[in-house]
């Protein structure tokens, strides 16, 4: 609302004021006889008076001649003469003076007309006048124009304030011309570029996150068999995640190396339907898991298998296995005939710390219920992997230290984790 607006609406309800004022002091000049406590004029004794003469020579000259307002259907008035007299509206019977008397008529004498109906008279005009008073108190008495020139103001009052708001965003929009010195242009085509490399970053965050909800929502889960055995091996060979002594045996097989032992547990993995892997919605894969059923006899033959493994890396990774398996053997600790084994576990590096591995995890322990078995148990290096078997409710067996020297100065300390987990 603008000062202009509010000026006009109180200029508008002065007028107002002093319209109905000047409207109620012209009905009480004109109309005196329908204010409260004045006599009002009959009709009859009104059509008497104006036929007499003196009457109405003396009503000329004291009273102001009767005009009537737009509500009520009249005439104009007409010349009068003064010779020619009108006929009252209601034929009157009895003599002026006299008191009409209805008297039995006799029955011997004739009979007489029954009286003729009287006509339809118009309404009185005293209430006709006290209706539109009454009308003019409930409604207010506004004319068209003034409610017209109310809305025009309205109107014109919206039309400026649209006006200001597109000068004063045009005024904002527009290029402020500033001179430009060399610095001044060197430091806005670095804030462009950053602006710009800022932008795409987020763009590319955006549609990187929205890939990967695409891909959660359709993740697959498969058993590996012979179809599907080419991609898995693929997968383990080119992924570098994978820090389990297992793991590692069997990464060297597929680079080259030769070991009947690693190569006979992996055969049995996969016949027996035992391993598994996750693909997403395209049908990439993003995780893969390794599993076999061990027995007590399974350790004391890996003993024997130790001589005959030739690959000196291989021997290396699975003689720390073998001497962590001695040491805490899960079959004499809990006098249990065989258990589900988690040899390793491997995921995408795109999806690490995307709840993979959980999945993964819980799909091996649900395999595990399935065959029956009330043990599982996993050999773990990584800190990733022990935060996740203890997030789950694992516990550790024990714990075996060994060390990788990757130069003659430079060595690396491992702790290999035994956890496990029990089933009702």
């Amino acid at each position: 609302m603008t000062k202009r607006f509010v000026i006009q609406v109180q200029n508008l309800n002065k007028f107002l004021k002093n319209f109905n004022l000047w409207v109620k002091q012209q009905w009480d000049f004109k109309h005196k006889a329908l204010m409260p406590g004045r006599k009002y004029i009959r009709r009859a004794e009104k059509e008497s008076k104006s036929h007499n003469p003196v009457n109405e020579s003396h009503d000329q000259s004291e009273k102001p001649k009767r005009t009537y307002s737009k509500h009520f259907n009249t005439k104009h008035a007409e010349a009068r003469d003064e010779n020619v007299k009108k006929k009252p509206l209601i034929p009157n019977i009895n003599e002026s003076g006299t008191r009409s008397m209805k008297t039995a008529p006799d029955r011997n004498s004739e009979p007489i007309d029954k009286p003729k109906p009287e006509p339809n008279r118009k309404p009185n005009v005293t209430s006709e006048w006290t209706k539109s008073y009454d009308e003019m108190i409930k409604k207010p008495s506004v004319s068209e124009i003034i409610a017209k020139y109310y809305d025009i103001i309205k109107k014109s009052a919206k039309n400026t304030e649209m006006l200001e708001r597109r000068r004063h965003t045009m005024s904002i929009s527009e290029p402020k011309n500033v001179e430009l010195t060399e610095n001044t242009t060197r430091q806005i085509a670095q804030v462009s570029r950053e602006t710009l490399n800022a932008i795409k970053t987020v763009k590319t965050r955006m549609i990187e996150e929205d890939e990967y909800r695409d891909d959660y929502k359709g993740l697959r889960y498969e058993l590996v068999h012979n179809k599907n055995l080419p991609e898995f091996l693929e997968f383990v060979q080119s992924s570098d995640c994978s820090e389990e002594p297992f793991g590692r045996c069997f990464k060297h097989c597929l680079n080259g190396a030769s070991c009947g032992f690693v190569e006979y547990h992996a055969y049995r993995s996969v016949s027996e339907g035992l391993s598994t892997f996750i693909r997403n919605k395209r049908g990439k894969i993003i995780g893969a898991a390794m599993n076999t059923i061990m027995k007590p006899h399974d350790i004391e033959g890996e003993a024997i298998s130790l001589r005959n493994i030739k690959y000196n890396q291989i021997k290396k990774h699975y003689a720390v296995l073998h001497h962590h398996l001695i040491n805490r053997n899960p079959f004499n600790t809990f006098n249990i005939k065989k258990l589900f084994d988690i040899r390793f576990m491997l995921v995408d590096r795109e999806y690490n710390f995307k709840t993979i591995a959980q999945k993964l995890l819980e799909a091996c322990e649900t395999m595990a219920k399935g065959r029956q078995l009330k043990f599982i148990k996993s050999d773990v290096v990584s800190e990733n992997a022990h935060r996740l078997f203890e997030a789950n409710n694992y516990k550790m067996l024990g714990e075996t230290t060994f060390y990788e020297s990757h130069s003659a100065n430079n060595k690396s300390e491992y702790k290999l984790r035994l956890y496990y987990k029990t089933f009702k």
